[in-house]
């Protein structure tokens, strides 16, 4: 190994280890056979795709040596690993141990190994003429459209260890919306890809040319956002084809043999972080029925919350109300008081001449001295307080009232008496406090004066605050009041409240879990491997090595289960045959004669008298039902025996096509259109509009408002929406004028 696969190596050990203590093994397991593959040095090649699409043929004619079985019918039910070595098969049973079988096994009992997807997962071949370099493994996978869930789940489970992947598509099935999301997935996860489209011998020129039919191809790919490394149309009945490009594909896929190991190991990196998003998925799926029971749950809150005064955004306890007061009066209140300005210059010069008379000097006049000082000291106290007082009413206590007064209609406060005491805000600074502030002793010089103010706003401040702090106590107490009188009044509106924030920390709980448990995966992929995990890695491949037995006989084929009781018993017919038509005619009159008058039977006795009808004049339906693009169209015209249905590989028809025999009022060719109603159309356009947030009634409006919807609106749209979407702007203006009639 090169320094940069053992450090790939090392980081996958420590996320191995992880995922295995703490995820399923499903996961766990994904990184282990990466981990055995980047050890091994091996490249893996996968082919996917349409089940019966040549997959198994395509793969035999590129090796140039025919390794797997091939057959019209599907043949693969699980995954067939092809690689260079010695003759034998590793057969993983998907309840025993796996089992290697030695020397070539004969391909009708190979056929019956991948046929068996109930007991058998995997099958590994191994063959020193495989036409295959001794580090590349080819893997073939079931069909991924198979009727069976099961096959698609096995091809799902071995996208991890493909370092480049064939799809291989049936000539008329390209455009199935099952290869496509296939597709888009694979595009999404970064494997990287190329598509074939098999069986091009099928292309009748005739019916489109094939320029056209490749650039509707391309232009589905690109609508999907689909791009493969590239795309090959082959045939493995016709090499001489102009369109055959399999000699291309040929050389192509051999040049994969040769592709650098860094390329590997960036999408060994790559597939890694795919396994941890599906750990991820598989994380949330545990938590999905709690998560939805709780969503359910929530739901029934608050409807009945809808019924009340209250709402989800009213969940707040006491206290977080309380909070919401203090942190309220923090900012409007507390951080306001220090910054109001109660000094300006003109109230200093007060003080200036108030403390001067205060001064044991102080003295006015000689005669009647006394009574003269006395008074004008008083006279000096007043005009200094009284001033003090304006200032403190107009920078102070007003600005605080009203901060007070938002605050209570903020907080819902209706309480009149702490509403009036409020509007009031009776407070009064101590007039003595002017007196007991002064500093005996203390000359009136200009810096004392500066000081003593200071002291005196400061205290102002401080008696403020006091009394700010009582209108709290008391507007506090009243929201308590009020929380308990409503409680009291709407407790089970409360109850649910409270009950919707429980489920709200609940569901956070989940998003932290699942964000926690990302964040640990991914830290796993950057960390190297501590010597207990190397040790734990070392251990469970050499568990998956000792655990392959080796065995000279295959296991018993399955026998095909035949119901004893078919088969032995005579089909069952309630039919007679002297039963005629002219006697079912009969009891089909008796039948009309006793139900006709019944209430609510209209549509049945309309449908039993047109089938009536149609038997009375020997007319009856064949019709055909099928896959898109099975050929449908072109079988009925085979049993016409002349082109009646367009025919094409790509869909043809999206409506139900009914082909009767001529008439006088309908002669040959005739052709009814039967177009759909405005209501139809708007129905089958609510999904869409739902999405895109459109609310109009009439489909005029629609289409005005759609088609002046911007590119980047329809990103909401899923792409079959988007296929509608387009093909009801393109046809509105022909059609809408032909609505509810039959042309």
């Amino acid at each position: 190994m090169t320094l940069t696969t053992e450090k790939a190596v090392e980081q996958m050990k420590s996320l191995y280890t992880y995922i295995n203590n703490y995820s399923s093994s499903k996961q766990s397991e994904k990184i282990l056979d990466i981990i055995e593959k980047l050890e091994n040095r091996k490249m893996m090649i996968g082919f996917a795709g349409h089940f019966s699409a040549g997959k198994s043929t395509l793969i035999n004619t590129l090796l140039n040596k025919e390794m797997l079985p091939s057959s019209p019918i599907p043949t693969s039910a699980n995954i067939v690993q092809l690689n260079s070595g010695e003759s034998e098969t590793v057969v993983y049973f998907r309840e025993e141990p796996p089992v290697r079988y030695e020397g070539e096994i004969e391909f009708d009992r190979l056929q019956s190994l991948f046929k068996d997807g109930e007991e058998i997962k995997r099958v590994d071949i191994s063959h020193p003429e495989s036409g295959l370099p001794s580090h590349v493994i080819v893997l073939d996978t079931p069909g991924v459209d198979s009727t069976n869930d099961a096959d698609r789940l096995i091809t799902e489970s071995s996208l991890h260890l493909m370092d480049h992947m064939y799809y291989v598509m049936d000539y008329n099935h390209v455009q199935s919306e099952v290869n496509l999301q296939f597709l888009w997935e694979m595009q999404r996860r970064g494997t990287p890809f190329s598509i074939v489209i098999n069986q091009i011998d099928k292309h009748n020129e005739s019916e489109i040319s094939f320029d056209k039919f490749s650039q509707s191809i391309d232009d589905s790919f690109n609508q999907w956002g689909i791009a493969p490394e590239r795309i090959y149309y082959t045939s493995m009945k016709d090499f001489d084809l102009s369109i055959n490009t399999f000699e291309d594909l040929k050389v192509d896929f051999k040049s994969l043999f040769e592709r650098s190991y860094e390329v590997i190991e960036n999408q060994a990196k790559l597939d890694a972080e795919s396994v941890i998003q599906e750990c991820l998925k598989e994380a949330e799926e545990d938590f999905y029925q709690e998560k939805q029971e709780l969503l359910e749950r929530r739901k029934d809150l608050e409807t009945l919350l809808e019924n009340s005064h209250l709402s989800v955004e009213d969940q707040v306890t006491t206290e977080e109300l309380l909070q919401k007061l203090h942190d309220d009066v923090q900012v409007r209140i507390r951080q306001f008081i220090p910054n109001a300005y109660l000094m300006p210059s003109v109230l200093r010069e007060d003080a200036k001449e108030f403390l001067e008379a205060q001064q044991p000097g102080f003295k006015v006049g000689f005669l009647f001295s006394k009574k003269k000082t006395d008074e004008e000291r008083e006279a000096r106290n007043q005009k200094f307080y009284q001033h003090l007082d304006d200032v403190i009413e107009k920078n102070l206590k007003w600005p605080l009232r009203d901060r007070w007064l938002e605050l209570a209609e903020k907080h819902k406060v209706t309480d009149e008496s702490l509403l009036k005491k409020i509007q009031d805000f009776p407070f009064e600074y101590n007039k003595d406090r002017l007196h007991d502030l002064v500093e005996k002793g203390a000359e009136v010089t200009g810096d004392y004066v500066l000081r003593y103010t200071d002291q005196v706003s400061n205290d102002v401040k401080k008696e403020v605050r006091r009394f700010t702090q009582n209108i709290q106590e008391q507007l506090e107490q009243t929201l308590k009041e009020y929380q308990q009188t409503d409680y009291d009044k709407h407790q089970k509106a409360y109850d649910a409240l409270e009950e919707c924030g429980q489920i709200e920390k609940t569901l956070e709980q989940f998003s932290i879990r699942i964000k926690s448990y990302q964040e640990d995966l991914y830290e796993r992929l950057r960390t190297p491997a501590s010597h207990m995990d190397i040790q734990v890695v070392k251990d469970d491949l050499k568990k998956r090595k000792d655990c392959v037995l080796t065995s000279s006989e295959l296991p018993p084929e399955k026998k095909a289960v035949v119901n004893p009781d078919r088969g032995a018993t005579e089909p069952t017919n309630s039919s007679t045959p002297d039963q005629s038509i002219d006697s079912i005619l009969e009891k089909v009159d008796e039948t009309l004669s006793i139900v006709g008058n019944v209430q609510g039977l209209d549509s049945l006795i309309d449908q039993l008298k047109g089938k009536k009808e149609r038997l009375k004049n020997r007319h009856y339906t064949v019709a055909l039902f099928g896959a898109f693009s099975a050929g449908k169209s072109s079988f009925a015209n085979a049993l016409l025996g002349e082109r009646v249905l367009p025919v094409s590989p790509n869909p043809t028809t999206a409506t139900i096509n009914k082909i009767s025999p001529p008439t006088d009022e309908c002669p040959d060719r005739t052709i009814h259109v039967a177009v759909k109603t405005e209501s139809q159309m708007l129905h089958d356009l609510s999904g869409i509009l739902q999405r895109l947030g459109v609310e109009v009634s009439r489909l005029r409006d629609v289409h005005e408002t759609l088609l002046a919807l911007p590119e980047g609106d329809r990103e909401a749209l899923d792409h079959k929406q988007l296929s509608f979407l387009q093909a009801f702007l393109d046809g509105f203006e022909e059609m809408h004028l032909y609505m509810n009639q039959s042309i």
